[in-house]
Protein backbone atom coordinates (compact mmCIF):
# COMPACT_ATOMS: atom_id res chain seq x y z
CA UNK A 1 0.00 0.00 0.00
CA UNK A 2 1.72 3.60 -1.27
CA UNK A 3 2.15 5.92 1.72
CA UNK A 4 -0.30 8.84 1.76
CA UNK A 5 0.74 11.81 -0.29
CA UNK A 6 1.87 15.05 1.62
CA UNK A 7 -0.74 16.82 0.93
CA UNK A 8 -3.48 14.56 2.76
CA UNK A 9 -1.00 14.88 5.67
CA UNK A 10 -1.20 18.64 5.72
CA UNK A 11 -4.98 18.74 5.35
CA UNK A 12 -5.11 16.13 8.17
CA UNK A 13 -2.37 18.96 10.74
CA UNK A 14 -4.57 21.69 9.70
CA UNK A 15 -7.81 20.10 10.41
CA UNK A 16 -6.75 18.72 13.59
CA UNK A 17 -5.51 22.44 14.65
CA UNK A 18 -8.99 23.65 13.80
CA UNK A 19 -10.79 21.15 15.72
CA UNK A 20 -8.92 21.66 19.36
CA UNK A 21 -11.93 18.77 20.60
CA UNK A 22 -10.72 16.32 18.09
CA UNK A 23 -6.93 16.47 19.46
CA UNK A 24 -8.14 16.64 22.86
CA UNK A 25 -10.23 13.60 22.18
CA UNK A 26 -7.13 11.92 20.10
CA UNK A 27 -5.36 12.88 23.57
CA UNK A 28 -7.85 10.99 25.65
CA UNK A 29 -7.78 7.88 23.41
CA UNK A 30 -3.95 7.87 23.58
CA UNK A 31 -3.83 8.20 27.29
CA UNK A 32 -6.56 5.39 27.26
CA UNK A 33 -4.07 3.20 25.34
CA UNK A 34 -1.20 3.83 27.64
CA UNK A 35 0.77 6.11 24.85
CA UNK A 36 2.16 9.00 26.33
CA UNK A 37 1.92 12.73 24.59
CA UNK A 38 3.57 16.03 25.41
CA UNK A 39 1.59 19.29 25.19
CA UNK A 40 3.32 21.62 22.90
CA UNK A 41 3.79 24.12 25.70
CA UNK A 42 6.36 22.11 26.53
CA UNK A 43 8.44 22.12 23.84
CA UNK A 44 8.50 25.48 23.56
CA UNK A 45 5.29 26.41 21.40
CA UNK A 46 1.67 27.30 22.36
CA UNK A 47 2.11 29.09 24.86
CA UNK A 48 1.66 26.77 27.57
CA UNK A 49 2.36 26.65 30.91
CA UNK A 50 5.63 24.78 32.23
CA UNK A 51 3.98 22.64 34.59
CA UNK A 52 0.93 21.83 33.00
CA UNK A 53 -0.14 18.36 33.29
CA UNK A 54 -2.23 18.14 30.29
CA UNK A 55 -6.29 18.09 32.06
CA UNK A 56 -8.53 20.00 30.74
CA UNK A 57 -9.36 21.22 34.45
CA UNK A 58 -8.80 24.52 35.85
CA UNK A 59 -6.35 25.15 38.91
CA UNK A 60 -10.23 26.07 40.86
CA UNK A 61 -11.52 22.32 39.61
CA UNK A 62 -8.70 20.86 40.80
CA UNK A 63 -8.62 22.52 44.69
CA UNK A 64 -12.19 21.53 45.06
CA UNK A 65 -11.43 18.08 43.92
CA UNK A 66 -8.22 17.96 46.50
CA UNK A 67 -10.50 19.48 49.43
CA UNK A 68 -13.22 17.65 48.87
CA UNK A 69 -12.32 13.78 48.61
CA UNK A 70 -11.04 13.82 52.33
CA UNK A 71 -7.48 12.88 51.33
CA UNK A 72 -5.46 11.83 53.93
CA UNK A 73 -2.22 13.69 54.18
CA UNK A 74 -0.18 10.63 53.04
CA UNK A 75 -2.54 11.35 49.67
CA UNK A 76 -2.36 14.64 49.22
CA UNK A 77 1.44 14.09 49.52
CA UNK A 78 1.16 11.20 46.69
CA UNK A 79 -0.49 14.12 44.47
CA UNK A 80 2.35 16.65 45.33
CA UNK A 81 4.48 14.39 43.55
CA UNK A 82 2.44 13.87 40.54
CA UNK A 83 3.21 16.97 38.49
CA UNK A 84 4.46 20.31 39.17
CA UNK A 85 1.69 22.01 38.44
CA UNK A 86 -0.01 19.45 41.35
CA UNK A 87 2.75 20.35 43.39
CA UNK A 88 2.22 23.86 42.93
CA UNK A 89 -1.15 24.04 44.00
CA UNK A 90 -1.40 21.68 46.96
CA UNK A 91 1.85 23.58 48.44
CA UNK A 92 0.50 27.17 47.61
CA UNK A 93 -3.53 26.49 48.70
CA UNK A 94 -2.48 23.83 51.95
CA UNK A 95 -4.64 25.79 54.17
CA UNK A 96 -7.70 25.05 51.77
CA UNK A 97 -6.96 21.77 50.69
CA UNK A 98 -6.02 20.22 53.47
CA UNK A 99 -9.00 19.63 55.62
CA UNK A 100 -9.33 21.89 59.20
CA UNK A 101 -10.55 18.78 60.95
CA UNK A 102 -8.15 15.54 60.71
CA UNK A 103 -9.36 12.76 58.92
CA UNK A 104 -9.94 10.02 61.23
CA UNK A 105 -8.20 7.87 59.09
CA UNK A 106 -5.39 10.34 59.02
CA UNK A 107 -2.23 8.10 60.63
CA UNK A 108 0.42 9.47 62.36
CA UNK A 109 3.17 11.14 60.32
CA UNK A 110 6.57 11.13 61.95
CA UNK A 111 8.01 13.32 59.50
CA UNK A 112 6.19 16.18 61.31
CA UNK A 113 8.18 15.75 64.49
CA UNK A 114 11.27 18.17 63.98
CA UNK A 115 13.25 18.65 66.97
CA UNK A 116 12.97 20.23 70.58
CA UNK A 117 14.41 22.99 72.09
CA UNK A 118 16.32 22.73 75.36
CA UNK A 119 17.79 25.29 77.90
CA UNK A 120 19.85 25.41 81.00
CA UNK A 121 19.32 27.08 83.96
CA UNK A 122 21.44 28.58 86.57
CA UNK A 123 21.67 30.39 89.87
CA UNK A 124 19.04 28.25 91.25
CA UNK A 125 16.92 29.00 88.44
CA UNK A 126 16.66 32.85 88.36
CA UNK A 127 18.08 33.31 85.35
CA UNK A 128 17.51 30.74 81.75
CA UNK A 129 20.41 30.37 79.05
CA UNK A 130 20.00 31.39 75.21
CA UNK A 131 17.97 27.99 74.02
CA UNK A 132 19.22 25.90 71.74
CA UNK A 133 17.67 23.59 68.97
CA UNK A 134 18.21 19.71 68.44
CA UNK A 135 17.05 18.46 64.86
CA UNK A 136 15.69 14.70 65.17
CA UNK A 137 16.19 14.04 61.61
CA UNK A 138 18.38 14.62 58.53
CA UNK A 139 15.29 16.70 57.07
CA UNK A 140 14.99 18.38 60.11
CA UNK A 141 18.53 19.95 60.57
CA UNK A 142 18.16 21.72 56.75
CA UNK A 143 16.31 23.79 59.13
CA UNK A 144 18.45 24.50 61.57
CA UNK A 145 19.36 28.16 60.07
CA UNK A 146 15.85 29.09 60.62
CA UNK A 147 15.85 28.34 64.34
CA UNK A 148 19.07 29.86 64.49
CA UNK A 149 17.80 33.05 63.24
CA UNK A 150 14.45 33.33 64.90
CA UNK A 151 16.64 32.68 68.47
CA UNK A 152 19.48 34.88 67.40
CA UNK A 153 17.79 37.55 65.80
CA UNK A 154 13.94 37.36 67.77
CA UNK A 155 16.19 37.71 71.37
CA UNK A 156 14.20 34.92 72.31
CA UNK A 157 15.02 33.78 75.85
CA UNK A 158 12.59 31.18 76.31
CA UNK A 159 10.33 29.17 74.73
CA UNK A 160 7.26 28.57 76.31
CA UNK A 161 5.15 26.76 74.39
CA UNK A 162 4.41 24.63 71.00
CA UNK A 163 1.58 23.15 69.64
CA UNK A 164 -0.21 22.82 65.75
CA UNK A 165 3.46 24.60 64.24
CA UNK A 166 3.26 27.45 66.16
CA UNK A 167 6.25 28.43 69.06
CA UNK A 168 5.23 31.06 71.43
CA UNK A 169 7.96 33.05 72.86
CA UNK A 170 9.26 34.75 75.57
CA UNK A 171 10.85 37.81 74.43
CA UNK A 172 12.65 39.17 77.50
CA UNK A 173 16.36 39.25 77.48
CA UNK A 174 17.12 38.46 80.85
CA UNK A 175 13.21 36.58 81.73
CA UNK A 176 13.20 34.00 84.31
CA UNK A 177 10.82 31.47 85.47
CA UNK A 178 10.24 33.05 89.63
CA UNK A 179 9.98 36.87 88.96
CA UNK A 180 7.81 38.72 86.12
CA UNK A 181 7.68 42.73 85.76
CA UNK A 182 6.59 42.47 82.62
CA UNK A 183 5.28 39.69 79.72
CA UNK A 184 6.25 40.38 76.12
CA UNK A 185 5.50 37.13 74.28
CA UNK A 186 5.97 36.25 70.22
CA UNK A 187 4.34 34.14 68.22
CA UNK A 188 5.87 32.45 65.11
CA UNK A 189 6.10 29.16 62.64
CA UNK A 190 10.05 28.82 62.49
CA UNK A 191 9.42 27.00 59.30
CA UNK A 192 7.64 29.13 57.49
CA UNK A 193 9.21 32.47 58.68
CA UNK A 194 12.69 32.36 61.05
CA UNK A 195 14.15 35.78 62.43
CA UNK A 196 12.26 38.80 62.46
CA UNK A 197 9.95 37.67 59.42
CA UNK A 198 6.69 35.96 60.50
CA UNK A 199 7.16 36.83 63.85
CA UNK A 200 4.16 38.35 65.50
CA UNK A 201 5.02 40.49 68.55
CA UNK A 202 2.32 40.45 71.19
CA UNK A 203 1.37 44.02 73.10
CA UNK A 204 3.55 43.84 75.99
CA UNK A 205 1.38 43.64 79.25
CA UNK A 206 2.73 45.69 82.49
CA UNK A 207 2.05 46.91 85.78
CA UNK A 208 -1.21 45.49 86.40
CA UNK A 209 -1.92 43.77 83.47
CA UNK A 210 1.15 41.67 84.10
CA UNK A 211 1.54 38.36 85.66
CA UNK A 212 3.48 38.91 89.07
CA UNK A 213 4.61 35.34 89.16
CA UNK A 214 5.52 32.37 86.79
CA UNK A 215 3.09 31.54 84.00
CA UNK A 216 1.41 28.10 82.32
CA UNK A 217 0.91 29.49 78.67
CA UNK A 218 -0.54 27.66 75.10
CA UNK A 219 -1.86 28.26 71.92
CA UNK A 220 -4.68 27.51 70.26
CA UNK A 221 -5.10 27.50 66.74
CA UNK A 222 -7.76 26.79 63.92
CA UNK A 223 -7.25 23.17 63.74
CA UNK A 224 -8.88 23.37 67.22
CA UNK A 225 -11.72 24.69 66.10
CA UNK A 226 -14.10 22.22 65.85
CA UNK A 227 -13.09 20.42 68.61
CA UNK A 228 -14.23 23.92 70.79
CA UNK A 229 -17.96 23.23 69.32
CA UNK A 230 -18.03 26.69 67.78
CA UNK A 231 -17.39 28.02 64.46
CA UNK A 232 -17.09 31.20 65.80
CA UNK A 233 -13.87 30.86 67.95
CA UNK A 234 -11.70 30.38 64.37
CA UNK A 235 -11.93 31.58 61.38
CA UNK A 236 -9.00 31.31 59.27
CA UNK A 237 -5.96 29.11 59.38
CA UNK A 238 -3.80 32.04 60.66
CA UNK A 239 -6.03 32.99 63.17
CA UNK A 240 -4.85 31.75 66.97
CA UNK A 241 -5.39 32.65 70.15
CA UNK A 242 -2.68 32.91 73.17
CA UNK A 243 -3.48 31.86 76.69
CA UNK A 244 -1.80 33.12 79.73
CA UNK A 245 -2.64 31.37 82.94
CA UNK A 246 -1.50 32.68 86.31
CA UNK A 247 -2.33 33.22 89.85
CA UNK A 248 -3.51 36.23 91.56
CA UNK A 249 -3.89 36.66 95.45
CA UNK A 250 -7.07 34.82 96.21
CA UNK A 251 -7.94 33.06 92.38
CA UNK A 252 -6.10 31.70 89.46
CA UNK A 253 -6.42 34.65 86.27
CA UNK A 254 -6.65 33.63 82.57
CA UNK A 255 -5.41 36.08 80.01
CA UNK A 256 -6.40 35.40 76.14
CA UNK A 257 -5.01 37.39 73.30
CA UNK A 258 -6.95 37.30 69.77
CA UNK A 259 -4.54 37.53 66.52
CA UNK A 260 -8.02 38.52 64.56
CA UNK A 261 -8.82 41.53 67.29
CA UNK A 262 -4.51 41.93 67.54
CA UNK A 263 -4.89 42.97 71.52
CA UNK A 264 -5.28 41.44 74.67
CA UNK A 265 -8.65 40.71 76.41
CA UNK A 266 -9.67 41.49 79.98
CA UNK A 267 -8.19 39.30 82.87
CA UNK A 268 -11.01 36.94 83.75
CA UNK A 269 -10.93 34.62 86.90
CA UNK A 270 -11.09 31.22 86.14
CA UNK A 271 -13.75 29.39 88.65
CA UNK A 272 -14.00 25.90 90.27
CA UNK A 273 -9.96 25.27 89.73
CA UNK A 274 -6.76 26.58 91.56
CA UNK A 275 -2.87 25.80 90.90
CA UNK A 276 -0.42 26.30 93.23
CA UNK A 277 2.17 28.26 92.37
CA UNK A 278 4.93 25.98 93.16
CA UNK A 279 2.81 23.95 89.91
CA UNK A 280 3.60 27.03 88.39
CA UNK A 281 7.22 27.76 88.81
CA UNK A 282 8.23 24.67 86.66
CA UNK A 283 8.00 24.89 82.82
CA UNK A 284 7.02 24.66 79.89
CA UNK A 285 3.81 23.02 80.49
CA UNK A 286 2.41 21.04 77.30
CA UNK A 287 -1.54 21.85 77.02
CA UNK A 288 -3.82 19.54 75.18
CA UNK A 289 -6.94 20.49 73.66
CA UNK A 290 -9.59 17.77 73.52
CA UNK A 291 -13.56 17.77 72.70
CA UNK A 292 -13.81 21.80 73.32
CA UNK A 293 -11.38 21.68 76.51
CA UNK A 294 -7.74 22.95 77.15
CA UNK A 295 -6.24 20.66 79.74
CA UNK A 296 -2.84 21.05 81.48
CA UNK A 297 -1.68 17.46 82.74
CA UNK A 298 1.20 18.72 84.81
CA UNK A 299 -0.91 21.59 86.46
CA UNK A 300 -3.98 19.49 86.38
CA UNK A 301 -6.62 21.93 85.25
CA UNK A 302 -8.75 22.34 82.53
CA UNK A 303 -11.11 25.37 80.54
CA UNK A 304 -13.77 24.97 78.65
CA UNK A 305 -13.60 27.35 75.51
CA UNK A 306 -16.38 27.82 75.05
CA UNK A 307 -16.70 30.23 78.15
CA UNK A 308 -13.75 32.22 76.47
CA UNK A 309 -16.44 33.49 74.03
CA UNK A 310 -18.41 34.98 76.35
CA UNK A 311 -18.87 38.46 76.16
CA UNK A 312 -16.90 40.62 78.71
CA UNK A 313 -19.41 42.58 81.27
CA UNK A 314 -20.24 46.24 80.46
CA UNK A 315 -17.94 49.21 82.42
CA UNK A 316 -19.99 51.09 84.38
CA UNK A 317 -18.98 54.25 85.17
CA UNK A 318 -21.89 54.14 88.02
CA UNK A 319 -20.35 50.87 89.81
CA UNK A 320 -17.15 47.85 89.21
CA UNK A 321 -18.43 45.66 87.05
CA UNK A 322 -18.64 42.31 87.55
CA UNK A 323 -15.73 40.45 87.17
CA UNK A 324 -15.07 38.32 83.86
CA UNK A 325 -15.14 34.55 84.69
CA UNK A 326 -14.10 31.32 82.48
CA UNK A 327 -15.17 28.43 83.62
CA UNK A 328 -12.30 25.83 84.75
CA UNK A 329 -12.05 22.47 86.92
CA UNK A 330 -9.40 20.00 88.41
CA UNK A 331 -10.01 16.81 86.83
CA UNK A 332 -7.40 15.30 89.31
CA UNK A 333 -8.35 16.74 92.37
CA UNK A 334 -9.01 13.54 93.75
CA UNK A 335 -5.63 12.76 92.76
CA UNK A 336 -3.91 15.59 94.56
CA UNK A 337 -1.70 12.98 96.77
CA UNK A 338 -0.12 11.71 93.69
CA UNK A 339 0.75 14.44 91.82
CA UNK A 340 4.40 14.24 92.13
CA UNK A 341 4.16 10.94 90.43
CA UNK A 342 1.80 12.12 87.95
CA UNK A 343 3.89 15.23 87.06
CA UNK A 344 7.08 12.95 86.64
CA UNK A 345 5.82 10.09 84.92
CA UNK A 346 3.02 10.49 82.39
CA UNK A 347 2.09 12.53 79.52
CA UNK A 348 -1.22 12.99 77.63
CA UNK A 349 -2.19 13.57 74.16
CA UNK A 350 -4.83 13.69 71.41
CA UNK A 351 -4.01 10.92 68.18
CA UNK A 352 -4.82 12.28 64.69
CA UNK A 353 -7.75 10.57 64.89
CA UNK A 354 -9.24 12.27 67.77
CA UNK A 355 -8.86 9.49 70.48
CA UNK A 356 -6.66 9.90 73.52
CA UNK A 357 -3.33 8.78 74.54
CA UNK A 358 -1.48 7.85 78.05
CA UNK A 359 1.89 7.07 78.13
CA UNK A 360 3.14 6.42 82.07
CA UNK A 361 7.02 5.30 82.69
CA UNK A 362 7.56 4.04 86.42
CA UNK A 363 11.24 2.41 88.01
CA UNK A 364 10.97 -0.37 85.44
CA UNK A 365 8.47 0.30 82.66
CA UNK A 366 6.71 2.67 80.03
CA UNK A 367 3.83 1.80 79.08
CA UNK A 368 1.21 3.22 76.49
CA UNK A 369 -2.93 3.18 76.51
CA UNK A 370 -4.78 5.03 74.13
CA UNK A 371 -8.83 4.21 72.83
CA UNK A 372 -10.74 5.36 70.31
CA UNK A 373 -13.13 9.02 69.76
CA UNK A 374 -15.37 9.08 72.28
CA UNK A 375 -18.68 11.32 70.40
CA UNK A 376 -21.47 10.09 72.94
CA UNK A 377 -23.56 12.05 75.04
CA UNK A 378 -20.78 12.10 77.73
CA UNK A 379 -20.21 15.42 79.45
CA UNK A 380 -16.79 16.89 77.64
CA UNK A 381 -15.66 18.17 80.82
CA UNK A 382 -15.46 14.70 82.14
CA UNK A 383 -12.36 14.54 84.23
CA UNK A 384 -11.95 10.71 84.03
CA UNK A 385 -11.45 11.06 80.22
CA UNK A 386 -9.79 13.79 80.20
CA UNK A 387 -7.56 11.83 81.94
CA UNK A 388 -7.70 8.75 80.01
CA UNK A 389 -8.78 6.70 82.72
CA UNK A 390 -10.86 4.21 80.59
CA UNK A 391 -8.03 3.72 77.44
CA UNK A 392 -7.19 0.54 76.59
CA UNK A 393 -3.39 -1.09 77.09
CA UNK A 394 -1.42 -1.23 74.01
CA UNK A 395 2.28 -2.32 74.99
CA UNK A 396 4.43 -2.50 77.78
CA UNK A 397 8.62 -1.79 76.94
CA UNK A 398 10.80 -3.13 80.00
CA UNK A 399 13.64 -0.18 80.62
CA UNK A 400 16.24 -2.97 81.06
CA UNK A 401 15.84 -4.79 77.82
CA UNK A 402 15.45 -1.29 76.04
CA UNK A 403 19.28 -0.87 78.11
CA UNK A 404 17.70 2.48 79.45
CA UNK A 405 17.48 3.28 83.29
CA UNK A 406 15.99 6.40 85.38
CA UNK A 407 13.32 7.58 82.61
CA UNK A 408 11.69 10.42 82.39
CA UNK A 409 9.53 11.40 80.20
CA UNK A 410 9.93 14.99 78.40
CA UNK A 411 7.39 15.43 75.71
CA UNK A 412 4.27 14.03 73.56
CA UNK A 413 4.01 14.82 69.60
CA UNK A 414 1.18 14.46 69.24
CA UNK A 415 0.61 14.26 65.27
CA UNK A 416 4.10 12.12 65.03
CA UNK A 417 3.35 9.71 67.72
CA UNK A 418 6.72 10.06 69.10
CA UNK A 419 7.84 9.88 72.86
CA UNK A 420 10.81 12.00 73.81
CA UNK A 421 12.19 10.84 76.92
CA UNK A 422 15.97 11.16 78.67
CA UNK A 423 17.48 7.87 80.73
CA UNK A 424 20.83 6.86 81.60
CA UNK A 425 22.64 4.03 79.46
CA UNK A 426 23.46 1.18 81.27
CA UNK A 427 27.01 1.48 79.84
CA UNK A 428 27.96 4.85 81.01
CA UNK A 429 26.81 7.76 83.03
CA UNK A 430 25.72 10.39 80.54
CA UNK A 431 22.05 11.62 80.20
CA UNK A 432 20.72 10.39 76.46
CA UNK A 433 17.90 11.84 74.86
CA UNK A 434 15.37 9.41 73.20
CA UNK A 435 12.44 9.26 70.87
CA UNK A 436 9.88 6.06 71.11
CA UNK A 437 7.49 5.45 68.24
CA UNK A 438 4.31 4.76 69.96
CA UNK A 439 2.69 2.59 66.78
CA UNK A 440 6.00 1.05 65.96
CA UNK A 441 7.41 0.64 69.29
CA UNK A 442 10.75 1.78 67.85
CA UNK A 443 13.13 3.04 70.27
CA UNK A 444 16.15 5.48 68.79
CA UNK A 445 19.29 7.67 70.53
CA UNK A 446 18.73 11.32 69.34
CA UNK A 447 21.18 13.02 71.53
CA UNK A 448 23.56 13.20 74.44
CA UNK A 449 23.62 15.74 77.31
CA UNK A 450 27.25 15.79 78.75
CA UNK A 451 26.41 17.84 82.04
CA UNK A 452 23.36 15.27 82.79
CA UNK A 453 19.81 16.39 83.60
CA UNK A 454 21.13 20.22 84.02
CA UNK A 455 21.61 20.66 80.53
CA UNK A 456 17.75 19.90 80.11
CA UNK A 457 16.10 21.59 82.27
CA UNK A 458 13.67 23.36 79.71
CA UNK A 459 12.52 20.76 76.64
CA UNK A 460 9.95 21.98 73.93
CA UNK A 461 9.38 19.81 71.09
CA UNK A 462 8.58 21.56 68.23
CA UNK A 463 6.60 19.90 64.96
CA UNK A 464 4.52 21.00 61.94
CA UNK A 465 1.26 20.96 61.43
CA UNK A 466 -0.03 19.17 58.60
CA UNK A 467 -0.68 22.55 56.67
CA UNK A 468 2.67 23.85 57.19
CA UNK A 469 4.37 20.23 55.88
CA UNK A 470 2.37 20.48 52.72
CA UNK A 471 3.13 23.88 52.07
CA UNK A 472 7.31 23.09 52.29
CA UNK A 473 6.80 20.67 49.26
CA UNK A 474 7.40 23.86 47.31
CA UNK A 475 11.04 23.37 48.27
Amino acid sequence: MPPPRRAARRRFAAAAAESPRAVRGSRRLSVRHGEPFKLEGRCGGGGGDDDDDGLPLSDEALLLVFSSLSFTTADLVRCAATCRRWRRLVSADAAFVCPRATPRSDPCIRSLALGFFHSHTTDGGVSVTQPRFVPLSAAASRLQPSFAALLDGGGASRVVASRNGRLVLDLRRCANTTVTHAVRLGVCNPVTGGGGVGLDVLPQLRGKDSPTGPYACTVITAADERGGGDRRMMTRYSSYRVLLLYNRRGFTALRCYSSDEGSWGPEAEVTGARIGRTQLAVGPHAAVVHRGVVFWPRLAVALRLDSLLQPAPAVSAAKTPPRYTVAGFSPATTRQRHSSTMVTHRLLGVMPGGGLLRVEADMETIRAYWGGRKDGDGDIVDGGCLLGEALKWRWTKMQALMKVHTVRLRWLCEKSGLIIFTARNNSDSDTHVYTLDVETEEIRRVATAPGGESSLEEMCAYEMDRVTLLASLAR
